[in-house]
This record gives C-alpha cells, sequence and structure tokens, in this order.
C-alpha cells in the first residue's frame, strides 16, 4: 500500500497559481489553468497543500512589486486564513512552533550554506518541511524550480509480484 500524498508549495507556484504579473507560466511548460486544475484535483482527492512561513513572506513581497497589489494581496490572505483554518486543500505546518526555535534556526542555516550556490534560505526551508514529512508521506514540493523539486521524497514506486499460478 503506498503512503498518503502531502504537497508542500512554494512561492514560483504560489505567484503562478496568483496570477501576479509576470508570474504567468512556472519554467515556459506550465500555466496558470493548468495549476489551477492540478489544484482541483488535489482537492478532489482530498489532499493537503502545506503553506510555510517562506512562502507566505516571499509571496507578499512580489505582490507589493505587483501591479494589481490589493487584490493579490487579498487573494493571499484567504489563502492564509484558510490554512490557519485547515480549510481543503490548504493546511499549516503541523510542527511549525518548532520550525523556528534556536537549535532548528541554527539547523536549516548550517544546511543552508551547503546549498548556498543552487537553494535560497527559504528554499531549504522548504525542504526541511518536505523532510519532516517524507517519512510517512509522499511529499511533492509544488515548485517551478527544479533544484527545489528534486528535493521531493522518491515516487511511491511499488514492483507489482508475479502472480503465482
Amino acid at each position: 500500500m503506498s503512503a498518503p500524498k502531502i504537497y508542500v508549495i512554494d512561492t514560483s507556484y504560489l505567484t503562478v497559481y496568483l496570477g501576479i504579473n509576470w508570474f504567468d507560466k512556472c519554467n515556459d511548460k506550465i500555466d496558470q489553468s493548468q495549476v489551477r486544475q492540478h489544484f482541483d484535483q488535489i482537492i478532489k482527492d482530498e489532499q493537503s497543500i502545506i503553506l510555510p512561513l517562506a512562502t507566505i513572506i516571499e509571496t507578499a513581497s512580489i505582490i507589493t512589486q505587483s501591479t494589481d497589489k490589493h487584490n493579490k494581496a487579498n487573494d493571499l490572505k484567504n489563502i492564509i486564513v484558510d490554512s490557519i483554518h485547515e480549510r481543503s486543500p490548504w493546511t499549516v505546518f503541523i510542527n511549525n512552533e518548532n520550525q523556528f526555535n534556536n537549535e532548528n534556526i541554527q539547523e536549516i542555516v548550517d544546511e543552508w550554506i551547503n546549498y548556498v550556490d543552487s537553494m535560497s534560505l527559504a528554499d531549504v526551508s522548504i525542504k526541511k518541511i518536505a523532510d519532516f514529512y517524507s517519512p510517512n508521506f509522499e511529499v511533492e514540493i509544488l515548485t517551478c524550480d527544479e533544484q527545489l523539486k528534486a528535493h521531493e521524497s522518491p515516487k511511491n514506486t511499488r514492483i507489482p509480484r508475479r502472480k503465482i499460478k
């Protein structure tokens, strides 16, 4: 039996979902309508999307530079409120109270130093959330960033057994 699936969303994917100005495609491959269809499927499958604090802060920063900042800020606010109240598909990182204690901040920063050429500090914190869930869930990171995507948990690939006659 395969593990349940959970999603962790990155800024790059959330900005496409929200349709913020210049963020209309994910790697010139996936457009906003495809991202929204993916969200619809996640809701239909009754799965959850974890909204990390790093994603909230980065997305809010991008919104302040957008032309439609007031509408997009309200859209983000609604997602944050839905996440706080765990309205499908959104949920908060359940171990969030421990993510920003001194020991964990030190751990995130130490790990970031190892990835500084390829990942931002926010991406490392998202990777740590994915790592937290990966023992019990198949984790997919919703991102346009291939470096970050490489850190999601491996797909559950069960090898079918041969039938015994």
